[in-house]
C-alpha cells in the first residue's frame, strides 16, 4: 500500500513538508538554528542537538521539532 501523506526514510516516517536532512527543518524554524544545534539541551539529556543528528537518537530531534512547530512548545 503506497503512503500518500507521509515518507518513510531509513525507517522514520516524515509528515508532509519534512525534509530528509534534518538541518534543514531545524534552519527554516529557528532564526538562530546554528546556536540552537551548538546549545547543550536538557531535552536530550545534556546534549546538543546537534549530537543527535545521525544517530538512533535523531527521532528524538525530529519530535522536538515537531512539538515546536504543531504545539508552540520547544
Amino acid at each position: 500500500m503506497p503512503l500518500t501523506h507521509e515518507t518513510v526514510v531509513d525507517s522514520e516516517i516524515l509528515l508532509p513538508g519534512e525534509h530528509q536532512d534534518i538541518r534543514v527543518d531545524v534552519h527554516e524554524l529557528f532564526a538562530n538554528a546554528d546556536e540552537w544545534l551548538a546549545t547543550p539541551n536538557t531535552n536530550f539529556g545534556g546534549r546538543r542537538p546537534s549530537e543527535l543528528i545521525d544517530t538512533p537518537d535523531e527521532p528524538l530531534l525530529r519530535e522536538t521539532l515537531r512539538s515546536a512547530i504543531y504545539s508552540g512548545m520547544a
